[in-house]
């Protein structure tokens, strides 16, 4: 998902923040408190060169160019609705060629990398089949071989996330009828990454948002004891792994990646919990860090984690049910890195556009 040099990323970054952050007004006591503790994280990285100053700028330009960003259009309604309207066309459009996508690699032996992905660091290291519309991954089950849509992402489950924050800011708007199509496509294109996770987090947000309360504490009851049993077949994962049934999904090689990060963290000093190790540690292991919470765990350590939890929740407005979903992708993958996933945060928060037009239009009923 690099498209771009860490080095141009940043660089682009930079002039983001500069031109964006002449034009923020009001700035209010929170905001300006967070800006602070970014920026004196931001210069004590610098000062114990634990990453590479490129590593450094990049990351940080994604998180103050994504705050500036709230900041500007919280300002402004006419700025949220246009912002709000730019991208649930392009994330429309995206989801369409997605569901497009799959149906030309399912049914079809077509694999022509017109825009040269291939080219990509993200594309060399797995077999892809390539078309105008991005990108799949076979995925063999039994006899039936299944075309994972990644679209311009370079995993199903990057897709998925991107699916699953568009579905969460369709259901947020007002008026579910004029973006009904919003809905069903980014639901469409995300069953069709089948990516787990997806499927996951679309069953949470169901249950957060749909379920009557009765239905809840019997799920609750039932997660309860499914999480028991997990926990206690981590104790014996040679014996799944005996059965072959890890080696039929991902789970196998996340659970040798999540081994990789405890064995991190156990060696880790207590400045080194606090603050990481810095961009890509990985001591001697062989394998990467997988999750999403370890990967921020051992690169910036829990001081790190704490400050996307509050950027999270004060750019959602402390939705709860959106925290949640940003949470458990987060599990999963470390999608804080990417700009994509941090505008369709400020793009949740622009949906309260909604909100303020059905007020209006309440208040001049009532006149």
């Amino acid at each position: 998902m690099d498209y771009f040099s860490r080095e141009l990323r940043g660089f682009i970054g930079l002039v983001v923040i500069f031109v964006v952050g002449l034009s923020v007004g009001k700035v209010k006591v929170t905001d300006f408190t967070l800006l602070m503790c970014v920026f004196f994280l931001f210069f004590l990285e610098i000062i114990l060169a634990k990453s590479r100053v490129s590593n450094i700028l990049s990351y940080y330009a994604v998180i103050i160019v994504s705050l500036l960003l709230f900041m500007e259009l919280r300002g402004s309604y006419f700025k949220r609705a246009l912002f709000l309207d730019l991208w649930v066309r392009t994330a429309y459009l995206l989801s369409s060629m997605m569901v497009v996508l799959f149906i030309i690699h399912q049914f079809t032996e077509l694999d022509t990398d017109v825009l040269g992905l291939s080219t990509m660091k993200e594309f060399e290291s797995r077999t892809y089949k390539f078309s105008l519309f991005g990108a799949t991954l076979d995925k063999k089950i039994g006899f039936i071989t299944l075309a994972r849509v990644c679209g311009y992402f370079s995993e199903p489950q990057y897709a998925g996330l991107y699916c699953a924050l568009n579905t969460m800011i369709a259901l947020r708007l007002i008026k579910p009828d004029n973006y009904r199509g919003y809905l069903t496509i980014s639901i469409v294109a995300g069953i069709l990454t089948f990516s787990i996770t997806f499927y996951l987090a679309l069953f949470l947000v169901a249950y957060l948002i749909f379920l009557p309360k009765y239905i809840r504490n019997a799920v609750e009851f039932l997660l309860i004891m499914l999480v028991i049993a997990v926990v206690g077949s981590l104790f014996d994962l040679s014996g799944l792994d005996d059965s072959g049934l890890l080696q039929r999904t991902s789970f196998s090689d996340r659970l040798n990646r999540i081994g990789n990060s405890v064995g991190i963290l156990a060696n880790s000093s207590l400045f080194e919990w606090f603050l990481g190790h810095g961009v890509g540690y990985k001591n001697d292991f062989d394998r990467g860090i997988s999750s999403g919470v370890f990967h921020i765990l051992v690169e910036r350590g829990l001081i790190g984690l704490g400050l996307l939890f509050l950027m999270i929740r004060h750019i959602s407005n402390k939705d709860y049910v959106f925290i949640i979903v940003c949470a458990f992708f987060l599990i999963a993958m470390p999608w804080y890195k990417y700009y994509i996933y941090w505008i369709a945060v400020v793009v949740f928060y622009s949906t309260s556009i909604c909100h303020e037009r059905s007020v209006v239009r309440y208040n001049r009923a009532m006149v």
